[in-house]
């Protein structure tokens, strides 16, 4: 038997006929040229073979030989030069033939110029009936013809007769010339034909030939053994024949068996090595484990599998997984230098599977896989992008000698392992990050959003629903901001057309964007657009990812802010307006006024003073409750007198029925006398000159209460909400009407808070305003009498807190 081909899934002289149709980066124009020299030089060599034998022997066909023996070489070529028999090796096939054996019968039954004859022409009509393509059908044919032609030179030499009909079939140097003369052929055969094997297939060919010269090695001793045995035989008994056909073709039956049964071992290991692939691919961190344990003890036969992940190299932790044929998997944590430091260190340095042998390892070693009951163990790391993600142990009780291809395959399974746990930690490393994006998408303050390349909205995040009002259902799918009217400051539509123009200069833009929503009409939102890029394509977008964060309110308070300081500009301006007219009348040397309008001047230039001074003290104390920075001191106030002090000041009437019992609270005088003066003021601002102003102290509780009652022309309701905060005036700052800074009422609801009170308003349109504060109120027996006890009624935590002093209430003064 000889091996005609090596195969790779099919024939490579089957394809020859489509390797012009091949592209460069299959086949590489390298192998291409190369096959196509060696298939024109095998074809001519043989070509010229064929025709020699009429050159040289011009009178041929006078010599014809017998024509039994012509049949008999024949049909040898046409059946050895066809597979009679595949097996197939993972990957790779073996094609048995008989080639050489028919070489040798030929060599004996015909003279060298027809053998060159008959051989070509028989093994060209075997392929042809075969259906074979006919590129293969040429090649096999004409280079039949050159080896028998090298077959016959040697032959011939060796026995020094090359014209002869026949030899001495007995003679054991007539074998020997046919064993080497067949040693001939097989060498050509095997040569040519697999550089055609290499070339086509694009590989190197020694080390191609190096793979299957073995096996081949075997088969020409078999098919040449075979060969001279029918020789032999035909020059002795039929009884001797019969004893030596007899255990050749036992050993070849059982030299085939062995590698029938090689191949099947062969084909079920390569099978279990790709469903473990195929298991591993669809199991998560947690289930590679169990995976492991199962195909290591099928693969390897093995006696303890113990599977040690660590957190990353150099690892300071390990999960370690231990199994026994017929024990349930051992989970442990650990650390790898502890747990495994009798090998861990050799895996981080070697990173390549290695055996550990108890009685000639290290002491250390020895005792561990004593301990385990083990005699010997492998060790493969698991290395991916050239991290050591961990290590697999295989472990036996005996001794096993294991070979290279079982070691080649613990090699793979490692592999396989170490992909699938490198995989598993990235899928899982990737749902955290997408958890986290999103839960900063979901939970973000900001508005998110993105677009695709046609415009329409792709994703939508909570927040955007909560500022526009439009649910993540309606937006999806829809033009950008559809229903929402969105223009720039400048009054243009912000479309998908003006996204995409503004972004032709630039791949991120900022724009401060106008939008109607249904419930809380008009908005504005700073936009921030990056746009995300095709690859390869500068100038074109896959889609824009845009950030809206809500400025409604910072919008809204920079415009209070402008009207504040259009209100102060003005009100600082009101009283230095008449200072300045007093102090120039004052100046002129003219001006000689009487006692009375002297003084007169100089108390209206007193009022406008005050009025100044109170106008900076608003802002002071607006400063000083922003940083915190008031002080509050906490004593018992009769709240009757500071009012009717206050009232007796007022530059208008008011009308006050002083409390006939102790208005006595826990407060800072210094705090509640201003705060009365700014409930004052603002009454006095919006009450007609005509009208009263009503001063009323009374008592609620536990509380004292304080109200400034006026008759001005009352606050929308919906507007009441907004009078104590900073900068809020609801009169108009283009008119100046009425006047003032809008931070009396915001300062006297911090005091008040300050001082543990409360501060609120009560008003209906065209009946005027009340403003009332309450504070904490003191109990006082005796009407306040010098030796009388005070005690606080409940006194709220706020003003303990903000008080200076500790107050000992319930202490008796000693006069």
């Amino acid at each position: 038997m000889g091996s005609r081909r090596w195969a790779v899934l099919r024939d490579p002289l089957e394809e020859e006929g489509k390797a012009e149709a091949r592209p460069a980066t299959e086949a590489g124009a390298g192998p291409d040229q190369r096959l196509k020299f060696l298939l024109w030089f095998v074809v001519g060599a043989g070509c010229l073979t064929f025709l020699s034998a009429f050159v040289q022997h011009p009178d041929l066909f006078s010599h014809v030989p017998a024509t039994w023996k012509l049949a008999l070489a024949a049909t040898g070529f046409a059946f050895g030069d066809i597979a009679v028999l595949h097996i197939r090796f993972g990957h790779d096939k073996y094609s048995f033939t008989w080639s050489e054996s028919a070489v040798i019968v030929g060599l004996v039954v015909l003279p060298s110029p027809w053998l060159r004859i008959v051989a070509p022409l028989a093994i060209g009509t075997a392929h042809l009936l075969a259906r074979r393509p006919r590129v293969k059908v040429v090649f096999n044919a004409t280079s039949a013809a050159t080896g028998c032609l090298l077959a016959g030179v040697v032959f011939g030499v060796i026995t020094r007769d090359t014209g002869r009909d026949h030899v001495a079939l007995g003679s054991p140097h007539t074998w020997i010339a046919l064993a080497v003369a067949a040693f001939a052929f097989f060498v050509w055969n095997s040569v040519t034909v697999w550089m055609a094997v290499a070339f086509s297939q694009g590989r190197r060919f020694v080390p191609m030939l190096r793979k299957g010269l073995p096996l081949n090695s075997l088969v020409w001793v078999g098919n040449t053994t075979m060969g001279v045995a029918l020789v032999a035989i035909a020059g002795t008994s039929t009884n001797n024949a019969v004893l030596l056909v007899v255990p050749i073709f036992i050993a070849f039956l059982y030299l085939t068996y062995r590698g029938y049964l090689r191949a099947m071992e062969e084909r079920d290991l390569w099978q279990v090595l790709q469903a473990t692939s195929r298991e591993l691919a669809r199991v998560d961190q947690s289930g590679i484990a169990a995976v492991v344990m199962e195909r290591a003890e099928t693969l390897f036969k093995a006696e303890f599998v113990e599977l040690m992940l660590v957190d990353g190299e150099p690892g300071t932790a390990a999960t370690i997984f231990r199994h026994a044929p017929g024990q349930a998997v051992e989970r442990l944590e650990g650390e790898p230098e502890r747990d495994a430091g009798t090998f861990w260190p050799r895996v981080l340095c070697e990173r390549e599977p290695f055996q550990i042998v108890a009685p000639r390892a290290p002491a250390a070693q020895r005792e561990e896989l004593e301990s385990l009951g083990l005699a010997m163990c492998i060790v493969a790391p698991l290395i991916a992008q050239e991290t050591c993600l961990g290590v697999l142990r295989v472990g036996f009780r005996g001794h096993v000698r294991l070979a290279d291809r079982e070691l080649q395959v613990l090699s793979t399974f490692a592999n396989q392992v170490s992909t699938s746990l490198h995989n598993a930690r990235l899928f899982e490393e990737t749902n955290e990050e997408r958890a986290k994006l999103s839960g900063v998408f979901n939970h973000s303050s900001d508005g998110i959003l993105s677009v695709d390349a046609a415009g329409e909205v792709t994703s939508w995040n909570p927040a955007m629903s909560r500022i526009t009002g439009t649910s993540a259902a309606d937006a999806l799918g829809a033009p950008l901001f559809s229903g929402l009217s969105a223009t720039t400051e400048k009054g243009e539509p912000v479309t998908p057309e003006w996204l995409r123009r503004e972004l032709r200069t630039s791949s991120q833009i900022e724009a401060a964007v106008a939008i109607q929503t249904a419930r809380a009409g008009r908005r504005w939102l700073q936009l921030s657009a990056s746009g995300v890029r095709q690859p390869g394509r500068d100038d074109v977008y896959d889609s824009v990812v845009i950030v809206a964060r809500d400025v409604t309110a910072i919008r809204e308070l920079e415009e209070t802010k402008q009207d504040f300081v259009a209100t102060v500009s003005h009100e600082l301006r009101t009283p230095l307006t008449p200072l300045k007219g007093f102090l120039g009348t004052l100046m002129r040397p003219d001006f000689n006024p009487s006692p009375t309008d002297l003084a007169d001047m100089h108390a209206a230039m007193l009022r406008q003073v005050k009025r100044l001074e109170r106008i900076i003290e608003d802002v002071l104390n607006t400063a000083q409750v922003e940083r915190g920075e008031f002080r509050i001191d906490a004593v018992p106030v009769d709240l009757g007198e500071v009012v009717d002090r206050l009232a007796q000041e007022c530059n208008r009437p008011v009308e006050y029925d002083p409390p006939t019992w102790p208005a006595v609270a826990l407060a800072d005088p210094g705090r509640v006398e201003q705060v009365l003066a700014n409930l004052l003021s603002n009454a006095e601002k919006y009450t007609p000159p005509e009208s009263l102003v009503t001063l009323v102290v009374e008592h609620a509780g536990a509380e004292v209460v304080v109200k400034v009652v006026d008759q001005g022309p009352g606050i929308e309701e919906e507007d009441q909400p907004l009078v104590f905060e900073r900068f809020r005036r609801l009169g108009n700052h283009l008119t100046r009407q009425p006047g003032g800074t809008g931070l009396g009422l915001y300062v006297s609801r911090r005091l008040v808070e300050a001082m543990g009170g409360r501060i609120w308003l009560e008003s209906e349109i065209g009946e005027g305003c009340t403003f009332a504060f309450a504070l904490p109120g003191v109990v006082v027996a005796g009407h306040g009498s010098p030796n009388t006890s005070l005690r606080v009624a409940h006194p709220p935590a706020a003003a303990a807190r903000h008080a200076t002093r500790v107050l000992n209430l319930e202490e008796t003064s000693r006069a």
